[in-house]
């Protein structure tokens, strides 16, 4: 989210996001005087990466980084004049899963309980001092229990192409969890994936996927 003016804001959601968030506002606007405004396929450039010292914010877990709104040319340039590297889709999509950032019609979506996606979430996004709020008593009520949820999401790391979303990853011969996100990744050379695991499932842990032999462990894995 960031401050366009001074009656106004611009909140950054993943594709597809834009229309439920702009309902969900819709829905709790009481006796606020406020226009929404649905912007969709706005140009970005997303920069991930780096040091605290390059004096970006917080981006995702076990990285900085920022995302750049009604960006172009320009400003890729002058991102890469200065040292940055401009990468494929596939890559920034490895990246974002060895960080375990979830991503909304895969690992989010209105049922997502906060704690299911990891305790930075937690730690980032949610307020125990701010008045009533939606799932407020939800989110306390699991925290004030340790935050034991029933699923929690883990990085599936293995080696040759990326699985499909939806296989199912197993481990002892069980089924343990499916699929949400996988990439191919040049970190490794193999494929980089997130999957909800059961609670019942230790990680780290050895697992297989469509009867490929993987790995099971917890987030975020090294971003270099």
């Amino acid at each position: 989210m960031q401050r366009t003016a001074d009656d106004a804001v611009q909140i950054d959601t993943d594709p597809g996001a834009g229309a439920a968030w702009k309902a969900r506002l819709e829905r709790f606007k009481l006796r606020t005087k406020a226009e929404l405004e649905l912007r969709e396929a706005v140009p970005t450039v997303s920069l991930r990466g780096g040091t605290a010292e390059a004096g970006l914010p917080a981006g995702w877990p076990g990285t900085i980084g920022v995302d750049y709104l009604d960006a172009g040319d320009d400003e890729v340039g002058a991102l890469v004049a200065a040292g940055a590297v401009e990468v494929d889709a596939e890559a920034f999509e490895a990246l974002r899963i060895r960080a375990g950032a979830p991503r909304w019609g895969a690992e989010l979506d209105a049922d997502t309980i906060p704690a299911t996606v990891g305790q930075w979430a937690i730690d980032s996004s949610v307020s125990f001092t701010k008045g009533c709020y939606t799932g407020q008593e939800l989110v306390a009520r699991i925290d004030s229990r340790g935050g034991n949820v029933p699923r929690r999401l883990a990085a599936v790391v293995l080696d040759g192409p990326p699985p499909a979303v939806g296989t199912e990853v197993t481990v002892g011969g069980e089924a343990a969890g499916t699929v949400t996100s996988s990439a191919a990744d040049v970190a490794t050379g193999g494929s980089v994936a997130l999957a909800y695991v059961a609670r019942a499932v230790e990680v780290p842990a050895a697992a297989e996927v469509a009867g490929r032999p993987a790995g099971l462990a917890a987030l975020p894995l090294p971003v270099g």
